[in-house]
């Protein structure tokens, strides 16, 4: 009864009100804004996953792989899986996300074939550390439209291929070398870059045989 002595009562007609949003209106925007912002994800980096310019799958898989939801084989066995946990790629190691997308020395191959020569030596280069950081902090180069795109779109590229050839050998059992991945990462990026006004006048071989000048605009 105490509450009720608060209610004000008027000849208006009833409506619903949210208190999420100030004067009670109700939209998409102001409910994301609300929901992200109690469930603590308001720094999500939806600049490196959703707003980046690859297939939908792709994006979530980039977001599953920082959420860390992959399902690496140290996280199935973290599930109640019984396997042994070795790096389907280098076949040494245990296999987590860092050691599959960063430390693993197969992939450590894959990423030298794209970082050597365009200012950075790709055996020392550390792509190591949180993902999301690291994809945050990926090296800008000054270069021509056509290369910048292209560079852009390489890591994600790199680690969309290591995932797919992974599995490959897995439910496949593909015979993998990194040459293979690397062509592979620059087919998926003249493929994500298909319909694009800046890939006009290029060719898939500039990418295959030519990579250094593409990234560095001077090709």
């Amino acid at each position: 009864m105490v509450i009720l002595e608060t209610v004000m009562i008027n000849d208006e007609e009833d409506r619903w009100r949210w208190k999420g949003q100030h004067g009670g209106d109700f939209s998409v925007a102001a409910f994301y804004e609300d929901l992200t912002k109690e469930n603590g994800t308001e720094n999500f980096p939806s600049q490196i996953v959703w707003k980046v310019s690859v297939p939908y799958k792709v994006k979530v898989f980039m977001w599953c792989l920082i959420w860390g939801r992959l399902l690496t084989t140290d996280r199935l066995r973290r599930l109640g899986m019984i396997i042994p946990n070795r790096c389907t790629l280098c076949k040494i190691e245990e296999e987590t996300v860092e050691h599959l997308f960063q430390t693993c020395s197969f992939t450590k191959l894959v990423w030298e074939a794209f970082l050597n020569g365009v200012g950075m030596d790709g055996s020392r280069y550390q792509v190591t550390g949180e993902i999301q950081q690291w994809l945050q902090g990926w090296p800008k180069l000054n270069s021509s439209r056509w290369g910048t795109v292209v560079w852009q779109l390489t890591p994600y590229a790199v680690l969309w291929t290591v995932w797919k050839s992974k599995n490959n050998v897995i439910f496949n059992d593909e015979s993998l070398t990194a040459e293979k991945v690397v062509v592979r990462a620059k087919a998926i990026i003249w493929y994500w870059c298909l319909g694009k006004e800046v890939r006009r006048g290029h060719r898939f071989s500039e990418l295959l045989h030519n990579w250094v000048s593409v990234v560095k605009g001077v090709g």
